[in-house]
């Protein structure tokens, strides 16, 4: 009972989080993109300067192929991100944010910002941390348990 307990907390939380995001959101512009776009702008802009590829997309966010592909023409459309060829191999596709994709992850840092601070009011360094840890364990379990099957 106890798992089945930790998967409902963690959807609720999501849940929770999705409606923070809503109602404290500066502006409805950046709800027209998904989770997976802002996951992907962040992504982008703490790796500027390094090539990233498709597959360092699915990798790090344990996606399938077909859906990163679906996002990134999302984004592509939406003028967020460009994809260059590279002159190593002309199958690799060079991701990269561009100008609007720039100013649209300053306005979510912003968002971010403040639903840190609405999430953590009265949580102590030490919790934080704990929690963190936790999290990364759930995820890397969930991760090796995928792999190996």
């Amino acid at each position: 009972m106890e798992k089945s307990r930790i998967i409902v907390e963690l959807k609720t939380i999501s849940n929770l989080l999705r409606q923070m995001m809503e109602h404290h959101a500066p502006d409805k512009e950046h709800f027209a993109f998904t989770s997976a776009q802002i996951m992907i702008i962040g992504y982008l802009s703490d790796h500027e300067g390094v090539d990233v590829y498709q597959k360092d997309l699915e990798n790090e966010f344990h996606v399938r192929r077909s859906t990163i592909t679906g996002v990134l023409q999302g984004m592509e459309k939406k003028g967020l991100i460009e994809r260059g060829t590279v002159s190593s191999d002309a199958r690799l596709k060079r991701i990269n944010l561009t100008g609007e994709g720039r100013k649209i992850h300053q306005r979510i840092v912003r968002s971010m910002r403040l639903l840190e601070c609405v999430a953590m009011k009265d949580v102590t360094k030490e919790e934080k941390k704990v929690f963190l840890d936790v999290l990364n364990k759930i995820k890397e379990n969930f991760s090796n348990e995928i792999s190996e099957n």
